[in-house]
């Protein structure tokens, strides 16, 4: 059975997306600055998506192993859906 594990992660980042399809939209406005303790925090929140844009770069859109078990299942007839598993763990996850 295959297992579902939140990762736990201070980048709110859509793990499922297609990342070629991830295009900056281009704006010529510049943001208001309100104050220097959210300047800072937005300087700090910046700098910790700089340095983890290149190690996301290196993860697969899809995990090719997972992939493979599932469509091994399903020929093999041995995939079984566990409601209360999934219901568990959506609890888990979400609260």
């Amino acid at each position: 059975m295959m297992e579902i594990t939140k990762v736990n992660s201070p980048l709110s980042a859509e793990v499922g997306v297609n990342k070629r399809a991830q295009q900056p939209v281009p704006t010529n406005e510049q943001p208001a600055k309100s104050n220097a303790g959210a300047a800072q925090s937005t300087s700090e929140d910046w700098q910790l998506l700089v340095e983890a844009k290149p190690q996301l770069a290196e993860i697969a859109d899809v995990d090719s192993d997972k992939v493979a078990a599932l469509r091994q299942a399903l020929t093999d007839g041995s995939f079984r859906i566990d409601l209360d598993e999934i219901a568990s763990a959506m609890l888990r996850q979400h609260g």
